[in-house]
């Protein structure tokens, strides 16, 4: 795949408690998960993992499960989002069922905060524990990059940052060589 042009790839991995995945029906073991984010790596494909916070029936400690688990695989790239029942799925019906207040206008383009609470969270500890599994995760993808510069992960991470700062570097420069060629 590298050789054909991938430079790139996004896997759903939801969880890393098997508990949730099995409960999801996923077909997907958290070691799968743990072996193609390696391989990613070891070829020089950038890995994107997708996660979601906040099933019914998860605990603190599947959460933290979570969160433990991407700070150990460490992708390239990690999405930590809060589950959103689709209309007429068996998620929604299992939140509709257990009585969740879910809000009123669900907005489905924006997962990042919760929309129903369960027994185990209200709606702000679960947008409090999506924010913390965000920073744990940039927190140790910070402290490998920078422990261990000159590995594929770390050259992804300093290559995000440097885009961020270099086009507007580049932009200034830009207008002030346009700003001088415009006096002569």
């Amino acid at each position: 795949m590298k050789k054909a042009g991938c430079f790139e790839i996004a896997f759903g991995v939801e969880s890393g408690s098997q508990k949730s995945l099995d409960l999801m029906k996923k077909r997907i073991k958290v070691e799968d998960s743990r072996k193609v984010i390696k391989l990613c790596k070891k070829v020089g494909i950038q890995s994107k993992a997708f996660m979601m916070l906040g099933f019914p029936w998860e605990t603190k400690e599947d959460i933290e499960t979570t969160i433990s688990f991407m700070e150990e695989v460490l992708p390239d790239e990690a999405q930590f989002m809060c589950v959103t029942p689709m209309p007429n799925t068996e998620l929604w019906r299992q939140v509709t069922e257990k009585g969740y207040p879910m809000d009123a206008n669900v907005d489905y383009t924006r997962l990042k905060q919760a929309v129903f609470g369960t027994e185990n969270f209200t709606k702000e500890e679960m947008n409090n524990l999506a924010k913390e599994a965000r920073q744990r995760y940039n927190l140790a993808r910070k402290k490998y990059a920078f422990s261990h510069p000159f590995s594929f992960s770390a050259r992804v991470y300093f290559n995000e940052k440097a885009r961020g700062v270099l086009p507007n570097k580049i932009k200034r420069l830009v207008r002030k060589f346009q700003r001088v060629l415009l006096k002569i």
